[in-house]
């Protein structure tokens, strides 16, 4: 463990907190002029996925954990435990779906994705800026109702549906912000 002042904390940082891992979902640096300056934060309890919001002052003294990772094969869900396979070494690793958070509607099974560990256990997953998606369902676009902004959900490959641009089609692959769940274009294969 290191110790960094609370100031300096960012978002996907690992901390120990009453005796908890805790992941750092949100930092908004506080200065209210008169008194000392705060570091107000979301954190999500890595064992509960329970999130709260914490107020440190920035110079106060906050313990960060060793983080290490690798990048594994996901291989299923059970609906609310996400299992991984370490390709390397075959070993297999369970990550609850709650800690995943909302980018787990996005995965694929057979997929890489880079799995984030504190003493050989999972506690964190990143899928990337942008995973790339089969669409599986969407309502025909209205003859003449394809120009401006107009926007309808579609149904991707791993059931999570996303609004896109009306003249998305079955089919078609696009990119989608996995953190955000927002449609970020057609892919051209």
């Amino acid at each position: 463990m290191a110790s960094v002042e609370a100031g300096k904390l960012k978002k996907g940082d690992f901390i120990q907190h009453q005796s908890a891992v805790w992941k750092v979902t949100k930092t908004e640096f506080y200065n209210p002029g008169k008194g000392s300056a705060l570091m107000k934060t979301r954190i999500q309890n890595v064992a509960s996925g329970k999130a709260v919001d914490f107020t440190f002052k920035s110079n106060e003294s906050i313990e960060t954990l060793e983080v290490t990772g690798a990048t594994m094969q996901y291989l299923y869900n059970d609906g609310a435990t996400l299992f991984f396979m370490d390709n390397k070494s075959f070993e297999q690793y369970e990550l609850s779906m709650e800690l995943a958070g909302e980018e787990s509607r996005f995965m694929k099974d057979g997929n890489e994705y880079y799995i984030y560990l504190n003493d050989n256990a999972p506690i964190d997953i990143n899928l990337g800026a942008s995973v790339t998606l089969e669409v599986t369902r969407a309502e025909d676009a209205v003859r003449g109702n394809t120009t401006g902004n107009l926007q309808k959900e579609v149904e991707l490959e791993t059931g999570a549906k996303i609004m896109a641009p009306a003249f998305i089609r079955v089919g078609d692959q696009v990119s989608v912000n996995p953190e955000t769940g927002e449609y970020r274009g057609r892919v051209n294969e």
